[in-house]
């Protein structure tokens, strides 16, 4: 048995926060027939990670949403043996003015026609493949339209840690952000540091391809996984999120077998527990 899985209340959930799928021009890279995974293969190579919940953020594209949502409800009424549950929050990597990558990520039940008018509120322009707003502004509209803007891989080309100081400093003051994708947990940007911003630091795989897939997550500490309980974790800080780089040897934070808990509760013979006492 699971223990988790009789957990009430907040249990931790394996997040994969970027995933592409081959909806990104790039998937695959150089091995082609990686384009032609169908949605049930990709949605079982999840499972077989024990991913509980993955962010889709193909470049500048929701294209496979539906796609994956209708292959899960197949899969779980095929019922096959390695079926297990896995929210997919539908996102976007979004290549904004200034070139600068950006994870967008937005309720799982949000539908697809109002995830796409995100893309024409950003200001995406298709020919140029960028935004015609700057990312500070983007970060915002995610954030109006009930979705979670993360900088993504900040440390690394195409990050925010790269950027001029001008893009730094107004992405700093927006007061929309809650996380950073951040490949080395050591990284260091000056500018960031005396902005006294104390944001979440999750990590994604960033995978391109099935053999990748949540080579590197997050544990992420949830009730129902949705948007507002992805939120509050995000502002908890570490106190709801482990990355799987900081486990420190546990594998799974789920497992209470090696530490002190409570089982259950009994209270006996209180002053007025089931006595007909009650107060006015």
């Amino acid at each position: 048995m699971n223990i988790a899985n009789n957990i009430v209340g907040g249990k931790w959930w394996k997040f994969d926060f970027h995933l592409h799928t081959p909806a990104s021009c790039d998937y695959g890279h150089c091995d082609k027939a990686q384009k032609n995974i169908t949605p049930e293969d990709f949605l079982i190579s999840c499972m077989n990670k024990e991913l509980d919940c993955m962010a889709i953020t193909d470049h500048n594209s929701f294209d496979w949403i539906l796609k994956l949502k209708s292959a899960l409800l197949n899969l779980r009424n095929d019922k096959i043996e390695i079926f297990r549950e896995i929210t997919i929050f539908p996102g976007v990597e979004i290549n904004t003015l200034g070139n600068v990558h950006l994870l967008g990520i937005f309720d799982p039940c949000m539908d697809l026609e109002h995830l796409r008018n995100i893309m024409v509120k950003i200001g995406y322009d298709a020919d140029n493949q960028t935004t015609t707003k700057p990312l500070h502004e983007v970060i915002e509209i995610i954030a109006d339209n009930d979705g979670i803007a993360i900088p993504a891989h900040v440390d690394s080309e195409k990050g925010l840690f790269k950027a001029t100081s001008d893009i730094k400093r107004t992405v700093y003051n927006t007061q929309c952000l809650l996380a950073l994708e951040m490949i080395n947990p050591n990284s260091h940007d000056g500018l960031y540091v005396d902005s006294k911003l104390k944001l979440a630091h999750v990590l994604g795989s960033d995978s391109h391809s099935v053999e990748t897939i949540a080579d590197k997550f997050t544990w992420v500490k949830m009730g129902k996984p949705n948007i507002e309980a992805l939120r509050l974790a995000l502002y908890d800080g570490d106190g709801a999120i482990q990355r799987s780089d900081e486990l420190n040897g546990c594998d799974n934070p789920n497992d209470i077998r090696s530490r002190t808990y409570i089982k259950n509760l009994i209270v006996e013979n209180g002053r007025y527990i089931g006595k007909g006492y009650f107060s006015p």
